[in-house]
């Protein structure tokens, strides 16, 4: 069986085509258990299956000839978790610096990259980015994180950046405590 790696529900492929049998005899079927329950799940030389959880996934190969002979072969499928992008936005002024409180997590493996995207066509990296604003206004805010196994999630969410209140004083000549 020859197979790739995946994350959850990404499609792992996998390949019984170098399977064999001597001549004159052919190879006629292929049967896969994709989940070690003893069911036929498909029945090609080659197949694509999304797993829906992490862990070693048992997979077994029955294939059989046109003279009777069958044979079977069994193989573990590694499925990656994963991650889980988040952050929560802090309130943000104009003019003063957005930080959001990043509470992305995996339950297996590390988080490699954390990518942002601003909302105003500015990105950046890191954990815990600082950015300013340029302007006000609702933005849509991203982080696409990545695990060391290459597994993918994505968090969006609309930030509102304030003006923030105008400040307006006047200063009238005087001493202290005449009016």
């Amino acid at each position: 069986i020859n197979w790739t790696s995946a994350c959850v529900n990404d499609t792992v492929m996998l390949d019984g085509s170098g399977s064999q049998v001597g001549n004159p005899a052919q190879l006629t079927q292929w049967l896969w258990d994709l989940n070690g329950d003893g069911q036929h799940d498909a029945q090609q030389v080659s197949i694509g299956h999304v797993f829906s959880s992490s862990g070693s996934k048992p997979i077994r190969l029955i294939v059989q000839a046109d003279n009777g002979c069958i044979d079977t072969v069994f193989a573990s499928a590694i499925v990656h978790p994963l991650p889980l992008a988040g952050f929560v936005p802090d309130v943000v002024c104009f003019g003063q610096a957005f930080q959001p409180q990043n509470t992305s997590s995996i339950s297996t493996g590390q988080i490699q990259n954390y990518s942002w995207s601003f909302g105003d066509g500015s990105g950046g990296s890191g954990q815990n980015p600082s950015y300013s604003y340029a302007d006000t206004g609702w933005f849509q805010v991203e982080l696409v994180v990545a695990s060391d196994e290459g597994c993918l999630d994505t968090s969006k969410v609309p930030i509102y950046v304030s003006p923030g209140p105008e400040i307006q004083a006047s200063v009238n000549p005087g001493c202290f405590g005449q009016v």
